[in-house]
Parts: structure tokens; sequence; C-alpha cells
């Protein structure tokens, strides 16, 4: 009996330590900027009640509360965090059912919402660490961790790190700072609001984060798109983890009088076509909603007399830009408000046939390769709607020179071999266009071969 009681001694002294020095290197390791942290800590701070809620994943942090706030004459909250599924949503909202009473509720939705096995380490750190209710840290915990795995939901620090020990003190510095502890203090969201006024980037409060335009990084270019991989994501990939955590939001919803409705946000055309069950995917969330008696929208199908998509809309494969952000919130105001005054909201979107025969035009365009000793045997592909039929033309260009040498005209065989050049450095270029037009091209691709 006694050594079992010493057993239990040891047992207990260890996870106390372990927890101890678990928390000890998250403070040193883990980074200070984290935007979820701020956004959970903004929605506690608020002191009007919270209207309509935009949660999910990061999708959710590039609608402009600013916009819908004076569009919809309600006060709006972002409650987007990177990476998070269902599991993770359901845990935020239901914390902040506890703080606000919104009457409508839009979640971000995807095909990752249906098969990501666990959250983004880095949000769901940052949600576990900032989370009131005792409770909804411990449900939020246990029924998150991976296949049991729970050890790894408590050591987070080994994925969510600094990129170097060197940043240490800085970041130790910064948590200690009173901006850091007592964030957000009274005048904070006066601040933010000044920000955005002053037409600033960075996070703008009330979950938003706002892309600077100006940095070419955060635009991109039909040009510059680089090779696209095709994914081909089965259906049988859906996680049932996933349905229930969906189920049970809208149940959550439904408990708290709020309207639930489940959105999928604005992505490049480009990542549409990446993934060959694009529609699929689509239709079955359309199936799972509408089982469940909810709402939902894709407005990558929505038509262009309330929103037409541009590639310098985004920042990246996925996620809106400042630009794509405002044009997007005003297109969606306007949306909620046709939707609120009983329109038929079918009517604003095109089938998945019918989308693909509005790309009347090459999107993007690249090539692939393969080199021998004394040949490259190279083949360009793009993406483009039903109707179009491509057409490719191939060029030499001499790196250190700049001249150009059209080595194969247009032509709608995308394969061609190249004798390799003599040249030290050089570039091979695709330019495409659609068959019928005469412009030099529509879209083209580049690549740099030879020594760096």
């Amino acid at each position: 009996m006694h050594n079992s009681k010493l057993a239990w001694f040891k047992t207990i002294i260890f996870i106390i330590l372990l927890i101890f020095i678990n928390n000890i290197l998250i403070y040193i390791i883990s980074p200070v900027n984290n935007i979820s942290r701020d956004t959970i800590l903004d929605m506690y701070s608020e002191k009007n009640n919270i209207d309509m809620v935009f949660a999910g994943s990061s999708y959710s942090r590039r609608i402009d509360p600013y916009i819908m706030d004076k569009e919809l004459d309600c006060n709006t909250f972002n409650y987007g965090f990177n990476g998070q599924i269902y599991i993770g949503t359901y845990y935020c909202l239901k914390e902040l059912f506890k703080y606000h009473k919104p009457k409508t509720v839009v979640v971000s939705t995807d095909l990752n919402s249906y098969i990501d096995k666990e959250e983004n380490p880095k949000s769901y750190m940052a949600i576990i660490s900032s989370l009131k209710s005792i409770t909804n840290k411990l449900e939020f915990y246990f029924n998150s961790a991976n296949d049991g795995s729970y050890l790894n939901r408590l050591l987070i620090w080994p994925e969510y790190h600094l990129d170097s020990l060197k940043d240490i003190p800085s970041n130790i510095k910064k948590k200690n700072e009173k901006s850091y502890i007592d964030y957000p203090d009274e005048n904070q969201s006066q601040i933010y609001k000044e920000s955005y006024e002053n037409k600033k980037s960075g996070y703008m409060g009330k979950g938003f984060l706002k892309i600077d335009v100006s940095n070419p990084k955060n635009v991109l270019k039909d040009n510059k798109l680089g090779k696209m991989v095709i994914k081909n994501t089965n259906l049988n990939d859906i996680k049932e983890k996933n349905i229930k955590y969906f189920k049970k939001i809208v149940d959550l919803c439904k408990e708290n009088s709020a309207e639930v409705i489940f959105l999928q946000a604005p992505i490049p055309t480009h990542s549409i076509f990446s993934e060959k069950n694009y529609f699929k995917f689509d239709e079955e969330i359309s199936r799972i909603s509408k089982e469940n008696g909810v709402d939902y929208y894709n407005f990558n199908l929505i038509k262009p007399e309330l929103f037409k998509s541009k590639t310098e809309y985004f920042q990246d494969k996925f996620h809106l830009n400042a630009t794509g952000s405002e044009v997007f919130s005003k297109s969606f105001a306007e949306f909620l408000k046709l939707r609120s005054s009983g329109e038929d909201m079918s009517k604003y979107f095109y089938t998945s046939e019918e989308y693909f025969d509005t790309i009347n035009y090459i999107n993007n365009t690249w090539f692939t390769w393969k080199m021998d000793k004394d040949k490259i045997d190279i083949k360009a592909d793009s993406f483009y709607g039903n109707n179009i039929k491509p057409e490719y033309q191939f060029i030499l260009i001499d790196s250190k020179t700049g001249k150009k040498e059209v080595i194969r005209d247009y032509d709608t065989n995308p394969n061609f071999t190249l004798k390799k050049p003599k040249l030290s450095t050089y570039k091979i270029r695709v330019n495409a266009r659609e068959v019928g037009n005469n412009v030099e091209f529509s879209r083209y691709y580049e690549e740099g071969f030879g020594k760096k």
C-alpha cells in the first residue's frame, strides 16, 4: 500500500513538473506576435454586443468588419483562426456565446474543413491558452487530440516556436511589456479604428487582417503563379469527426437563437482548377448543409453582377489582400441584404458546368520539362474554360543579354523538344493564347536554366 501511494505521488509530481516546464518553454520560445490571441481577447473586451460573427478558418479574417458594420448597420466581428476546422470553431463559438448574443453566424468552409485530422498547432495553442472557460479548455484539449495523442496537444512548442534562438531575448521582453500583458487596453479599439481610417495595414482589430497591397508579394499576378500541381483529393478522406462537429456547430447556434450560414469564400481561379474534385466536394458540402437544414453558399460560383473575382484580389492561393477584402466585403454585404429581403439567392449562382463555360480565356500557363544529355523535352499546360483551345509558342532567352529567339511558333501541340542550348544561363518562356485570338500572348511562364 505504501509503495502504491508513493508511486501515485511520484506520478503527480512528474505531471506537475512536466506542465510547469512545458509552460516555461511555451513562454520562452513560442512567438509573441499572434493574431489568434489578439482576436479572442478583442472578443472578450468588445463592449457592444456582436450581432454578426464571421467564424471558422483564416478565410474569415479577410472580411472587412468595418465595411460590414456600415453596410449592414450592425456590429460585426471576424472570429477566424489559421487552419481551424470545425472542432476549433465549435469551442470558439461556445466561448463567444457566453459573452455575446449574435443573431447570425457565418462559418467559413472548404474541403479542408472536412478532411483535416486536427487543428493548426499555432492557432490551437493561441486559443487554448486564451480561453477563459476551464471547461472549454479541457474539452477542447481532450477532444482535439488526433488519435488520442494528448501529449502532442500539450507539448505544442516543438511545432510552434521561434525561427532562431537569437530571438528569445526580444520575445521574452515583448511578453513582459504592459501592452502585451494588459492587451487590449481601454483605448485599443479606437487605435485600431484610427489605423484603419488612415489606410494602414496589418491587424486592424475586430479580428480583421488587412494585407498591404503596396507590397508586390501580396498581390498575385496571372503570369507569376508558377507550375501547377493538380490534386485529386478523395471524398473518402472526409473525417466523420468533422461531420460530427459541423452538426454540433449547427445545434449550438440553434440553442443560442442564432442563424448559421456556411460560406465558401472566394479563392483564385487557379486554385479551383488545381483540385480535380473541387466541385464534388462543393456538392457534398451542399448536401450535408441541406441535410442539416442550413444554408451554404459558394462565392466562387457567384455571378458577376454581385462579385467578379480577379487574380490581383489575392495575396496567395487562398486569401484575399486588402483590395480583395474591400471588394468582397461590399459584395457580401449586398448579398446578405438581398437575402434578408427574401430574395431567391439561388439565381445569383452558376452551376459547376456553367462556371467553366464562363472561363472564356486562359487563366494561367506553365511547362514541365525533362533534360537529357543533349536535349530538353518540354510540355506546356494551362488552365482554361470549356470552350477554349490553347496554343503555345516557345521562346529562348539569353539571360545575360536578354536576346529572345522564337524556337517554336504557335501550335496547339503542347509538346516540344529543344536541342540543349550552348548558353551558360538562359530562360525558356512559353506564351499561351486562345486559338483564334491573334494577340502576342494571353499568358506566359518563364523558367531559368544553367549556372546560378
